[in-house]
């Protein structure tokens, strides 16, 4: 069985090689516009929740969606750090806990810092990391608490304002019934430039 580390870093990588075929075969026939550094974006995907021992997970919906806004800075002429702000939704799970079925819809509100890097003027790798705001509903206990987000992906510019992203997300925090639950999802995006 092929582990989920293996398969993230095989996308990547095909993603890379089919970037890099286009462009020496001409495909592309715009440049990035590097000028225009806001941004709006829209992703869905696919969330993975791990629980704590002690908590029997009954099931899983494991849909995940964001929509966010940033700003790039230009540090060199690939380089760029950011910032950028954003509302997920991090899926449902219905659960039992000390002899309780409960259920939760898991959100969060992200704060995070950017960081990008260009390998040619249509592809692109990033970084992000950050606090964020996570909250529940439902009908176990709220999970409101700060705790920290991380995420690495690639992006791939289809014209000078518009690329798709595939992004690993990881939100680390508790459910609510106070113990540890990590959300991992990977998500395909749209970015929209201007």
């Amino acid at each position: 069985m092929i582990s989920k580390k293996v398969k993230i870093g095989a996308m990547i990588i095909a993603v890379a090689s089919l970037a890099q075929a286009a462009n020496a075969n001409g495909f592309f026939d715009f440049r990035t516009d590097f000028h225009k550094l806001n941004y709006v974006s829209a992703q869905v995907g696919y969330a993975y929740k791990k629980e704590a021992s002690s908590v029997n997970t009954k099931k899983q919906i494991p849909v995940a969606a964001n929509i966010n806004w940033g700003q790039k800075f230009r540090v060199s002429s690939r380089i760029f750090l950011g910032y950028e702000t954003g509302f997920n939704y991090l899926g449902y799970s219905s659960f039992t806990y000390q002899g309780v079925s409960m259920t939760q819809n898991n959100y969060a509100f992200d704060a995070l810092g950017t960081l990008t890097g260009f390998f040619n003027p249509y592809f692109e790798l990033h970084a992000k990391v950050g606090p964020y705001y996570g909250f529940s509903s439902g009908s176990a206990p709220s999970a409101n608490g700060v705790n920290l987000m991380a995420a690495v992906g690639a992006g791939l510019y289809v014209n000078d304002s518009t690329e798709t992203t595939l992004n690993l997300n990881y939100f680390n925090g508790s459910n609510g019934v106070g113990k540890l639950q990590r959300t991992t999802s990977l998500n395909l995006g749209i970015n929209f430039y201007f």
